[in-house]
């Protein structure tokens, strides 16, 4: 390869400052988590709803919040070397069409049956988001946004909580059905603007051809002043094309073992605290506090919001404040506000307050979890990586779900429901600050 010709984008990417494409591919990426955000919760946001027209007791639909994370799972653990295989972008304009059609056909089941079914091969294609986006954010933002731009990102995961919300005020009056129309119709236009507008990874590109012309095109549409060499050829690293047999072997190599169980220890961990919380929320308050759904559509909705902002904050955060002294504080006092919600009066004038923190503090804390993971993962191998550290939390949204089922069906109340998903927020924080503490004293070398 000749040097003289050769640009490494990794590096180019880098150093450049914040440009329009930029903000236009950030933009694109969370709204396509929003709906990502709305989906995998939905059918906990309209449970009640849901299992009266079912006619069965809510309990009994445990088996679809299992079954919908197992699925996740398998399509999470597919999906990270697809990505690093076939691209980032070819993924999910293949994988949103089709859980959007999957996710309205859902509307018209008529037993638990049929839902397990639907539920399941829908999460199977919109596994795929999550890792894309994240994958995306970090390889084309700046290298001192590079946090930041993945946070903002997942802040739309926090915004589907919001349109979750909306939907139980609004919508849900309609008809259970109405909520999988949204949550099929959002995607499919999203996927249009995305073929549109949404550019693929240059570090994709460059490692699977050196001379790909797009990738100089998509450099001219960043900056205007670009001018590609005759026969210019790009490179992910300095010296020469490293490529890695896309297996998730690669993560326990170089001395990654102990870093890559850590962090799924703590995605494992908050995983279960999110899924209890997002699948019985609702369930809880209307059951036990016996809370008409306009009331906890209007708490959900201060969280989704303070959400957004603390998602959308965290990278900013990380990167002035540093990763060791970030992600533990935002999971412990994510552990803590927890215990207070779980012993305080849910009609007290503090409750929404309370609320609001929780969604600031847990999804700030998931927003950071994920730069971190970014951030620390080779280009390489980022796609695989960050799947995979996802995939511990599909495991924990099987085990979440249950655990919240279980607690139910024995009719615990929200008091010490909440205090057993406050445990495990503190473990997540646990793994982390063993996590960050290894890394000081060992640091994995890092590689744009």
């Amino acid at each position: 390869m000749n040097e003289t010709t050769t640009l490494n984008v990794g590096t180019l990417l880098g150093n450049q400052p914040l440009r329009w494409l930029h903000i236009l591919i950030v933009a694109l990426l969370a709204a396509t988590m929003v709906v990502d955000g709305y989906d995998i919760f939905m059918v906990g946001l309209i449970l009640p709803a849901l299992s009266h027209g079912l006619n069965v007791h809510p309990a009994a639909l445990t088996q679809v919040f299992v079954l919908q994370q197992l699925a996740l799972l398998i399509g999470t653990l597919v999906s990270g070397p697809m990505l690093d295989r076939f691209g980032r972008r070819r993924v999910l304009l293949v994988a949103m069409p089709v859980f959007a059609v999957l996710t309205i056909a859902t509307s018209q089941v008529r037993s638990v049956l049929e839902l397990d079914v639907m539920r399941f091969a829908a999460a199977l294609f919109f596994s795929a988001v999550i890792p894309a986006a994240i994958t995306l954010a970090n390889e084309f933002a700046p290298a001192k946004y590079r946090s930041a731009a993945v946070s903002v990102v997942f802040c739309g995961y926090a915004g589907g909580n919001l349109i979750g919300a909306s939907v139980q005020a609004w919508i849900l009056p309609f008809g259970w059905q109405a909520a999988f129309w949204v949550g099929g119709l959002l995607p499919l236009v999203l996927a249009g603007c995305l073929w549109l507008w949404l550019p693929e990874s240059l570090q994709f590109l460059a490692m699977r051809d050196p001379a790909n012309p797009a990738i100089g095109n998509t450099l001219r549409r960043l900056d205007p002043a670009f001018v590609a060499a005759p026969g210019q050829r790009y490179a992910v690293h300095d010296k020469h094309q490293r490529v890695y047999k896309l297996s998730p072997k690669v993560l326990f190599t170089n001395g990654r073992a102990a870093v890559t169980l850590l962090l799924w220890g703590a995605y494992l961990a908050t995983g279960i605290f999110s899924y209890i919380n997002n699948s019985w929320t609702t369930t809880l308050l209307h059951l036990t506090r016996h809370m008409p759904m306009a009331h906890i559509a209007g708490l959900l909705a201060v969280s989704a919001i303070a959400g957004v902002i603390g998602t959308a904050s965290s990278g900013f955060v990380m990167d002035r404040f540093g990763a060791a002294r970030v992600l533990p504080s935002y999971l412990t006092a994510s552990a803590l506000i927890v215990a207070v919600i779980a012993t305080m009066d849910v009609y007290s004038q503090w409750a929404p307050f309370a609320f609001a923190a929780l969604g600031f503090l847990y999804n700030s804390s998931w927003g950071a979890l994920n730069a971190f993971c970014a951030t620390i993962s080779p280009a390489e191998m980022r796609a695989t990586s960050v799947a995979w550290a996802h995939g511990a939390s599909k495991v924990a949204g099987m085990i979440g779900p249950a655990i919240g089922g279980a607690m139910v069906r024995a009719q615990w109340d929200f008091t010490p429901i909440f205090l057993v998903a406050a445990a495990f927020e503190l473990l997540s924080a646990c793994a982390v600050l063993l996590l960050v503490t290894r890394r000081k004293a060992a640091p994995v070398p890092l590689r744009a």
